[in-house]
C-alpha cells in the first residue's frame, strides 16, 4: 500500500517553560455545541469524522473516522499539535486503542510527524506498513519517533484511508518513559478590574469603516511609535469587517504616518499588475484581483481598498504602492524570465525553456501529479540554476537594461526557486520577499503588510518571526480577534458551502474577556500588560485565541501566548462574512 503522506495546514504553538502544559484533549470532549473533538483539526472529503458517544475503550467517547467511499489521494485524519519544548531531544511514544469494523480498501492508523527547518520531515510514522484492516475489536497501537532537538514542529493523531468505520481511544504520550500529563485547563472568567484594565487602555473605535476620519485612531500614533513595518492579521481569511478595518487602518497609515508600500500575502508578479492600476489607473482592478488566484482576496472589501488607493494617488496627497510577498504559484514569474533570458541571454534561452516546461508538467504544488524524489530534485535544481544564472550575469546584463529592471527579473527567478522546493520554507520566504520589496524603496520607506495573523505574529517558525529576527522594534504584529457571527471559508463537502457560523468565546479563552467588555471594537496595546499587576496578568498567560485559515474549522481555537506573538490586538465583537467577486464561490 502506498504511504500517505499528511499536508496538514498547522499553527505552532511553543511557549516557555513558565506555562502551564497545553491541554491537547487525548480522550476527544466535544467542541462545544459539535460532536468534533475539541482542540483536534478534522478532514477527509468522503470521510466523516467525529466523537462517538456509544462506541468507546474508556472515558465514555471515542473518535470514530467514517469512510464512504475510496478516494486517491483523500482520506480522514484528526491533528493535533504536540507542544514542541516538552519534546526537544527526547524520545517519543504514541500509544493509543483502535476498533474496526469491515475496514476494505485501506487502514486505520495512529500517525506522528517530526518536522525540521524548512518543513523537511525529520521522523515520520503512519503505521503504513502495519495499518488495522478488517473487523476488529480494541486493541493497543504505538509509535515511537526520536525528536531531534533541531525539530520546530510536531504533528500526530488518527487516519483512516479506506472504507468502513474505525475508532480510536485511550491516547497517550510518553517522553523518555515519562507520561505527558494532559490536564484540561480551568474555565477561566474575567474579574470586574481586569474588564476596567481593557477598558482604560484600549483605543475606543467608532467605526470599521473606512473615510470616517482619525479622530479615534490618534491613539495609533503612541502603538506604531517608529516602526517602520506593521504587520495586519486577521483571524479569518474572510471577515468583513476584519477586512474593512484593514482598508481603515492603510488609510489612516498613509494619510497620517507617511506609510507608502503597501504587500499583501498574494503572489509577487501577480500583485505588482495592481500597482500600474493603482498609480496609473491602468487595467481593469476586478480582473486584476482575480489574477491573483485565490479567493480570500478575491472580495468586494480588497475592491474597495484598491480603488481608495487609486483615488489617494490621484489626489496629490501622496503615494502608495501595492506589492505582494507569496509564492505559491510560479508561471507568470517563469514567463518574465523567460522573456527577459531571450531577450538578452540567447545562448540559455532554449535551456531555459525546457527547465520551465518541465517545471509546469511537475509543478510541486499540483498534488494530482505523480511526482518522485528524483523529479522534485530536478526542478529544485534546475530552478536553482536558472536563478544563479541570472545572479552571475547580472553586470553584464546592466550594460543593456536598468538595475530595477535586472533585479526585479532576479526575484521572480527567485519566487520560480522558492515555489519550487522539495520543503517549502514559504513563512521565511515570504520574510525574505517582504526584506526584497523595502529595499526596492528608498532608506526609511514605511510598509504595511496584510496576511493571517499566523503569518504575521512571532510565532516560531512564522513569517512574523523572521521578520522580527531582520527588523527589530521596525517591525510590529498587529493581530485581529473576533467575537460572533459569520465567515467566509471554503469547506470540503459534496455541496460547498462557504458561509460558516464562528464557535461562540468561551472561559478560558481572551475572545472572552474581550466579548465581556461589551465594547463593539477596540485596539488593545498588548505591550502595556505587566506579568507582575493582577489586572492585567491575563494577557502573558496562553489561553485559547481564535485562529481560523481558508478552510472552515470546527474546532476554532488554539492556546496561544498572546503577548509573544502580537503588539498590540483588534478586537471586533460582531461579523459577517466578506463578499465574493465570483459568483462561483
Amino acid at each position: 500500500m502506498k504511504q500517505i503522506i499528511l499536508t496538514i495546514i498547522f499553527l505552532i504553538s511553543i511557549s516557555s517553560s513558565s506555562y502551564a502544559q497545553k491541554y491537547l484533549n487525548l480522550e476527544f470532549d466535544k467542541t462545544p455545541g459539535k460532536d468534533k473533538p475539541a482542540r483536534w483539526y478534522t478532514a477527509g472529503s468522503g470521510y466523516e469524522v467525529k466523537v462517538d458517544t456509544e462506541v468507546f475503550y474508556s472515558n465514555n467517547s471515542s473518535l470514530r473516522i467514517k469512510g464512504f467511499t475510496k478516494t486517491e489521494n483523500s482520506f480522514g485524519v484528526a491533528t493535533g499539535t504536540f507542544p514542541l519544548k516538552y519534546a526537544l531531544g527526547k524520545k517519543i511514544k504514541f500509544t493509543g486503542y483502535i476498533k474496526t469494523k469491515n475496514v476494505k480498501d485501506g487502514y486505520a492508523g495512529l500517525w506522528m510527524r517530526v518536522d525540521g527547518p524548512s518543513r523537511k520531515t525529520l521522523a515520520f510514522d503512519n503505521m503504513n506498513s502495519r495499518g488495522v484492516t478488517g473487523t476488529t475489536e480494541w486493541k493497543k497501537y504505538e509509535i515511537d519517533l526520536d525528536c531531534d532537538t533541531s525539530a520546530i514542529n510536531i504533528n500526530f493523531g488518527c487516519l483512516f484511508d479506506g472504507t468502513g468505520s474505525a475508532w480510536f481511544d485511550k491516547l497517550e504520550v510518553s517522553l523518555d518513559g515519562v507520561m505527558y500529563a494532559d490536564k484540561k485547563p480551568d474555565a477561566i472568567v474575567p474579574t470586574n478590574a481586569e474588564l476596567n484594565w481593557i477598558k482604560n487602555n484600549s483605543i475606543k473605535l467608532n467605526t470599521v469603516e473606512a473615510g470616517n476620519g482619525f479622530d479615534d485612531l490618534q491613539g495609533l500614533k503612541d502603538l506604531i511609535g517608529g516602526a517602520k513595518i506593521i504587520g495586519l492579521g486577521e483571524a479569518t481569511h474572510g471577515t468583513h469587517e476584519i477586512f474593512k478595518m484593514k482598508h481603515r487602518m492603510v488609510e489612516f497609515l498613509a494619510n497620517e504616518m507617511d506609510f507608502t508600500v503597501f504587500a499583501i500575502e498574494g503572489n509577487m508578479p501577480e500583485a505588482y499588475k495592481l500597482n500600474d492600476y493603482i498609480l496609473n489607473g491602468n487595467g481593469d482592478p476586478k480582473e486584476l484581483i482575480g489574477g491573483m488566484y485565490f479567493w480570500t482576496w478575491d472580495t468586494q472589501e480588497v475592491l474597495d481598498m484598491v480603488e481608495w488607493m487609486r483615488q489617494f494617488n490621484s489626489s496629490g496627497k501622496g503615494k502608495i504602492f501595492f506589492t505582494g510577498f507569496d509564492m505559491q504559484t510560479t508561471s507568470v514569474a517563469s514567463q518574465i524570465v523567460q522573456n527577459f533570458i531571450n531577450r538578452n541571454d540567447t545562448s540559455f534561452a532554449q535551456e531555459c525553456e525546457i527547465y520551465f516546461k518541465t517545471l509546469n508538467e511537475l509543478n510541486v504544488y499540483n498534488v494530482k501529479q505523480k511526482r518522485t524524489d528524483s523529479s522534485e530534485a530536478f526542478v529544485e535544481n534546475m530552478t536553482g540554476t536558472i536563478l544563479n544564472r541570472l545572479i552571475d550575469n547580472k553586470n553584464k546584463y546592466f550594460e543593456t537594461n536598468p538595475a530595477d529592471t535586472v533585479e526585479w527579473v532576479i526575484q521572480n527567478a527567485r519566487i520560480v526557486a522558492q515555489g519550487s522546493k522539495r520543503n517549502p520554507s514559504r513563512d521565511k520566504d515570504m520574510a525574505d520577499n517582504i526584506e526584497w520589496i523595502l529595499h526596492s524603496f528608498p532608506e526609511g520607506t514605511k510598509m504595511v503588510l496584510w496576511a493571517h495573523n499566523y503569518h504575521i505574529s512571532r510565532a516560531p517558525g512564522a513569517m512574523g518571526d523572521f521578520l522580527n529576527k531582520k527588523f527589530g522594534k521596525d517591525y510590529l504584529p498587529i493581530g485581529f480577534s473576533i467575537g460572533k457571527g459569520k465567515y467566509r471559508a471554503y469547506e470540503y463537502s459534496d455541496n460547498v458551502n462557504w458561509v460558516h457560523t464562528l464557535n461562540e468565546p468561551y472561559p478560558g479563552s481572551y475572545e472572552y474577556y474581550f466579548h465581556s467588555t461589551g465594547l463593539p471594537y477596540f485596539i488593545l496595546d498588548l505591550r502595556k500588560s505587566d506579568a507582575s499587576v493582577s489586572e492585567s496578568s491575563f494577557l502573558k498567560k496562553p489561553m485559547d485565541f481564535r485562529s481560523i485559515g481558508a478552510m472552515a474549522m470546527d474546532e476554532q481555537f488554539d492556546e496561544t501566548p498572546l503577548t509573544d506573538y502580537f503588539d498590540g490586538i483588534i478586537y471586533i465583537d460582531n461579523t459577517t462574512n466578506t463578499i465574493s467577486l465570483r459568483p462561483h464561490n
